[in-house]
């Protein structure tokens, strides 16, 4: 999951600097040479996952500073690629590492338990399992089953107790033929243990 994780936020981060590379180019002559992603950055971002995993108060609020300056780390490098903060962007991994980020920092600041991460939450909602989870805002996460739907998985979705059906989405976009089910967990079901 780690070396996936990382392959991917090298391959975003490399997309972002040839980007602005290339508009440079249209300015000031530069070689063709693409440039590597800056280290620092895939760590950042490593560490923001790894950070927003925390949900225990005690733990937030020590890890608080350092998701902050992390965050701010990486929000700085985008806007000197000129990286446009528009939806596509905020689809990307490096965009929702960001969310919830934000989301991760904004609960800790209100006092509140961070809320779960996508990879915690496969644990409460199991023995369901999507093919895809994710979260979409703060607190809400989506179950993505392509075709052929099982049926069983979405019943025991519906019907795992403390989770809360929002909406269900059939034929999602990029999904044909598949289906969506945003939901969240209520705040009574135990967090997973930090790492």
């Amino acid at each position: 999951m780690a070396g996936s994780l990382s392959r991917t936020l090298q391959y975003e981060l490399t997309q972002i600097i040839d980007r602005h590379l290339e508009e440079l180019r249209g300015i000031v002559p530069l070689s063709a040479s693409a440039a590597n992603p800056p280290e620092d950055i895939v760590g950042c971002l490593q560490r923001l996952v790894e950070i927003c995993q925390h949900t225990s108060p005690e733990q937030a609020r020590k890890l608080a500073g350092e998701a902050q300056a992390c965050q701010a780390r990486v929000e700085r490098f985008l806007e000197l690629m000129n990286q446009r903060f528009d939806p596509p962007f905020w689809q990307t991994e490096i965009g929702q590492i960001l969310e919830q980020s934000r989301a991760w920092r904004r609960a800790v600041a209100l006092g509140e338990t961070p809320a779960q991460t996508a990879e915690s939450v496969w644990d409460l909602i199991a023995p369901a399992k999507p093919d895809h989870l994710e979260v979409v805002s703060d607190g809400v996460y989506e179950a993505q089953w392509w075709k052929p739907v099982p049926q069983m998985d979405v019943y025991l979705l519906k019907h795992t107790e403390g989770v809360v059906i929002h909406e269900e989405i059939k034929n999602p976009k990029g999904l044909p033929h598949g289906l969506a089910i945003r939901f969240s967990v209520l705040s009574h079901l135990p967090p997973t243990a930090p790492d």
